[in-house]
């Protein structure tokens, strides 16, 4: 029996989500509970300054905001609290993008 050839193209990886030109990231785990990822600030824990809605494969991005210390939430509907890995993210934006702000969804608390 011959050796099977290994494949001279394999299939890449999936890619994380690409920061462009703003912030990006990518929700794993029970994501159907996620309506939005939340993006408070700057330099404030309660002021909104964008949101996202996760695309169907989790991924997520938001134009780049003003510089200034920003925390990223998921959150789930009627902002209802979700259990994730992290809790949140607290960011430093200048100006440059970021990606990589991921979060696995656990369930609801």
């Amino acid at each position: 029996m011959p050796t099977p050839t290994p494949n001279p193209f394999p299939t890449p990886a999936p890619r994380p989500p690409e920061a462009s030109s703003g912030l990006a990231g990518r929700i794993t785990g029970m994501t159907e509970l996620v309506v939005a990822v939340v993006i408070y600030g700057p330099d404030s824990i309660i002021k909104e300054s964008a949101r996202a809605v996760p695309q169907k494969d989790g991924s997520w991005s938001v134009p780049l905001p003003p510089p200034g210390s920003y925390r990223v939430v998921p959150v789930g509907q009627g902002t209802r609290p979700l259990r994730c890995e992290p809790h949140f993210q607290t960011i430093q934006v200048a100006n440059e993008a970021l990606g990589g702000l991921d979060f696995r969804i656990l369930g609801t608390d």
